[in-house]
């Protein structure tokens, strides 16, 4: 027996809420315009990880950001690590 105000727990993927529908392999994301000073994040940031052999923790580090917001950094200004180019 549930309450009246729960919800059904046979729902399908398609029924569930969008948060917690898993997520499909998305499209490959067109080039976003940036500004000046985001292009200048952009390149250090790929040159960072570069010298730090793409190691985001070191590279966060280095750059005084915390993994998370590099990893955030990393997806807006779309820069995919050669290891990862075939799709996360």
């Amino acid at each position: 027996m549930t309450p009246p105000n729960m919800p059904p727990m046979d729902r399908t993927p398609l029924q569930m809420p969008a948060m917690a529908r898993p997520s499909a392999p998305s499209a490959p994301r067109t080039p976003v315009s940036m500004t000046d000073a985001e292009a200048t994040l952009r390149a250090q940031m790929i040159e960072t990880l570069r010298r730090n052999q793409w190691q985001v923790k070191k590279s966060a580090e280095e750059l005084g950001m915390s993994r998370a917001t590099f990893y955030r950094k990393l997806d807006k200004l779309q820069i995919v690590p050669p290891n990862r180019r075939d799709g996360w």
